[in-house]
């Protein structure tokens, strides 16, 4: 029986490390958009993650 696993979290400027932190201990593959990808080139968040995915392989039963 497989399962899936989707959380949705928020961190408060450390995304980017956070998610590649996760990508290291889960491995798989990471996407990652920024502000900017999304229409906010110009504020002061724009090299920050808006969204994020890590897509890992399902473990074998």
């Amino acid at each position: 029986m497989s399962s899936r696993l989707n959380p949705y979290i928020s961190f408060d400027g450390d995304a980017r490390q956070a998610m590649e932190f996760y990508e290291q201990v889960f491995g798989g593959t990471l996407r990652m958009n920024t502000f900017a990808e999304f229409g906010m080139a110009d504020g002061p968040q724009a090299d920050k993650i808006m969204h994020a995915m890590l897509e890992t392989r399902a473990a074998s039963p």
